[in-house]
């Protein structure tokens, strides 16, 4: 093959592995951007769970500290939380 016709050869050699790279990186980028999405989302999600039993816990414990209630609701009150709070963490523990 003579110099002229392997450069024509080389250069679009690299032309085409060019583009192909560019492809191939543009498809990771976007896979990786939709990953994060989806995990900022599930940290959202997961926030808002962790927030609304923190409330409840909170309730249980001002319950029994103020004395509101039975004796009996107010244990039943704290149980009732702290199973939610052992579920939150099993769950997000995963």
């Amino acid at each position: 093959m003579n110099a002229r016709d392997n450069q024509i050869l080389v250069d679009a050699w690299n032309k085409e592995t060019n583009a192909a790279e560019g492809i191939i990186q543009d498809a990771i980028k976007r896979s990786q951007d939709h990953a994060y999405e989806l995990g900022l989302e599930r940290g959202k999600l997961n926030l808002n769970k962790t927030q609304l039993v923190l409330e409840k816990a909170i309730v249980a414990i001002d319950a029994m500290m103020m004395g509101t209630g039975t004796k009996l609701e107010q244990i039943n009150g704290v149980e009732e939380v702290y199973d939610e709070i052992k579920k939150l963490y099993e769950e997000l523990s995963c």
